[in-house]
């Protein structure tokens, strides 16, 4: 019996399929709302503590960091932040700013440093002939079940939307890749004229692809300013092509934390309400509710009064005669 028994559970077994499922969830809130998470995460695993600012008025409280990203273009609009990031450059901190070729004559920093953003000119031969998308995309499923990655791939593409920059930083580090947007390039009287004496500030770096300058660098009192063309290339989306991890590491400052200035995505406020004040919520309906009740006592016809119902005349007279006379003479 126990050897049949055993002989049907080993069946059994054999007979059982294992195998193992990954279901792909998708991007988290965290990581829909905030379009710079990956950096951040990767910047704390770099032992550098990032801070989420919204707003220049909270500069003053950033003590501790040493590196402010300005995520998105065309934030320093009045004199007195302006003064705010000055100041900052001045005592030591480093600045990554991002250009916006739609409002940089809005922009006071882009004006104070004379950092022009214009549209990259795209010179097209009339010999070239584009390859047809169905080519492209087998391509470039060719390469990858080869095992390439992403990287080589947009070399060995040569896409004309993927242009690679260069950027030096000396002997110790070398160039570096970045695949910068070709769409926007930034511009400075100083580059195309290297006698211009003119202005204040002069860029002492700058890197270049074939469609232009994307990238150039200040030095402002004790501190460093970056201007970059496109600051999408620290998105959770880029981050991990090319060498832009890297780049971001190494404009970051040596002393103090990071530092991300962006327009953060709030919850509404009924999301919040919900959230914090649920029992508030409840107490505010249950006031309504009284409140309506409380009108609602007269709500409708009014109930007409029964004249027949009521006394005649003589009944009042006599019923104050018998009131007067028991007073005086009852007692």
């Amino acid at each position: 019996g126990l050897i049949l028994l055993g002989a049907v559970g080993w069946i059994l077994y054999v007979s059982i399929e294992f195998y193992q499922e990954t279901e792909e969830s998708g991007w988290s809130n965290d990581a829909l709302r905030n379009p710079y998470l990956a950096a951040q995460q990767f910047m704390n695993r770099s032992d550098i503590e990032v801070t989420d600012v919204d707003s220049l008025a909270r500069l003053d409280e950033l003590s501790s960091v040493g590196t402010l990203f300005f995520s998105d273009a065309n934030q320093v609009q009045s004199p007195r932040q302006l003064e705010q990031v000055m100041d900052w450059l001045d005592v030591g901190g480093n600045v990554i700013y991002s250009a916006n070729s739609t409002a940089s004559e809005d922009d006071l920093l882009l004006e104070e440093f004379e950092v022009g953003v214009d549209w990259a000119d795209y010179e097209t031969e009339s010999n070239s002939e584009d390859k047809p998308f169905s080519e492209t995309m087998r391509e470039y499923n060719r390469q990858l079940e080869e095992g390439k990655t992403r990287e080589e791939i947009a070399r060995s593409l040569a896409d004309d939307d993927i242009s690679i920059t260069r950027v030096t930083f000396g002997d110790d580090i070398g160039d570096i890749e970045v695949a910068f947007d070709n769409s926007r390039v930034l511009s400075h009287p100083y580059i195309d004229d290297s006698d211009y004496v003119e202005g204040e500030h002069k860029p002492f770096s700058w890197s270049v692809s074939d469609s232009g300058v994307h990238m150039m660098q200040f030095e402002v009192g004790s501190g460093l300013l970056t201007i970059v063309s496109d600051p999408n290339i620290w998105n959770s989306y880029q981050i991990d092509l090319f060498d832009h991890a890297y780049l971001l590491w190494l404009l970051s400052s040596e002393e103090g934390n990071f530092a991300i200035l962006r327009s953060v995505v709030r919850d509404s406020i009924s999301t919040l309400m919900k959230r914090n004040a649920s029992e508030l919520l409840i107490a505010a309906g249950l006031l309504i509710l009284i409140w309506i009740w409380r009108l609602g006592y007269r709500f409708g016809r009014l109930v007409p009064r029964d004249l027949s119902r009521t006394r005649a005349m003589g009944e009042h007279f006599s019923s104050v005669s018998h009131y007067l006379w028991h007073r005086r003479y009852g007692s």
